[in-house]
């Protein structure tokens, strides 16, 4: 039994995912911390998956399911989180799973430590088969904002556990419309906390398909991919200068870019996205971003 019981909202974008959406919902219901609030979102499905999270809701009163049209996962994250009542909140792919005690350990973690988030190891499936294990960290609880970012890795949001407080009264939500907008929302959701603890135990797998967002080769996805890229690049500089975080955080915000964002591939687009009259970056701009990112340990 628990000391505390408080409610999580459990926030499951859902789009075309009738394939998978039951092995995660197994996952969901399997856990051993049961004071979950689910909130299953179809965006704008053209498969089965309405009436999957239809029939869902049907089983367990504490599955509540939600249709509305194609607005993206990000808009969809964001109604996530303005219906929940749960204290915690947690995002959940509809594709990926969970092990049993996911929950039950991270809130543990935010109980044990007095942390504004919790954070675990990720296990990435390919095909099936395991394909690395994320990250390579201790544990760890710091209330200092360079560390934070530093436990962030690859700007992944569904490993973690939020309070909803924080995320509410900051008014922090993801942009809309892009790609990578797990960076800026995490870096603000740091900015506000006062604690983070980590524990290096894989409780989230992480499944990659082929035909995945990030697998996606299509020409005109990978302009947008990187135009997003560098978008946030720019975000995460901004919000460094407006509220004047230390020279530390502001390196860690760099890593954090280097990692989850930028690619080397994209140090040589850089110049042909400007050619192109694309107006991502001005000259001292790339410059800018080509010194940063390569003169750190990332």
């Amino acid at each position: 039994m628990f000391k505390y019981n408080e409610k999580i909202s459990v926030i499951v974008p859902c789009y075309n995912v009738e394939n998978y959406l039951h092995n995660t919902m197994k996952s969901i219901l399997s856990q051993t911390y049961d004071n979950l609030e689910i909130i299953l979102i179809d965006d704008g499905s053209t498969d089965n998956t309405g009436k999957i999270i239809d029939d869902f809701e049907k089983t367990d009163p504490r599955i509540k399911a939600i249709h509305q049209g194609n607005v993206g996962l990000s808009a969809t994250r964001n109604k996530g989180i303005r219906v929940s009542t749960g204290i915690y909140i947690s995002f959940i792919d509809a594709d990926d799973y969970i092990d049993d005690t996911f929950y039950e350990r991270l809130y543990t973690n935010l109980i044990t430590y007095g942390a504004d988030l919790a954070i675990c190891g990720t296990k990435c499936f390919k095909n099936g088969k395991l394909d690395a294990l994320l990250p390579p960290y201790r544990s760890k609880m710091t209330d200092k904002l360079d560390e934070k970012i530093n436990l962030l890795r690859g700007g992944g949001v569904c490993d973690k556990l939020y309070k909803a407080s924080i995320l509410k009264d900051n008014c922090i939500f993801f942009e809309e419309g892009r790609m990578y907008e797990g960076n800026s929302f995490l870096v603000e959701y740091c900015y506000f906390t006062d604690k983070v603890v980590f524990s290096p135990d894989t409780f989230y797998n992480y499944v990659i398909h082929e035909n995945s967002i990030t697998t996606n080769s299509d020409i005109q996805h990978l302009i947008k991919l990187r135009k997003d890229r560098l978008h946030f690049i720019k975000v995460l500089n901004n919000f460094s200068k407006s509220h004047r975080i230390g020279k530390k955080s502001r390196d860690a915000v760099l890593r954090l870019i280097g990692r989850s964002i930028l690619d080397k591939d994209d140090i040589r687009l850089l110049t042909l996205f400007r050619y192109l009259g694309l107006g991502l970056l001005t000259a001292k701009g790339e410059k800018w971003v080509i010194k940063k990112i390569f003169s750190l340990k990332i």
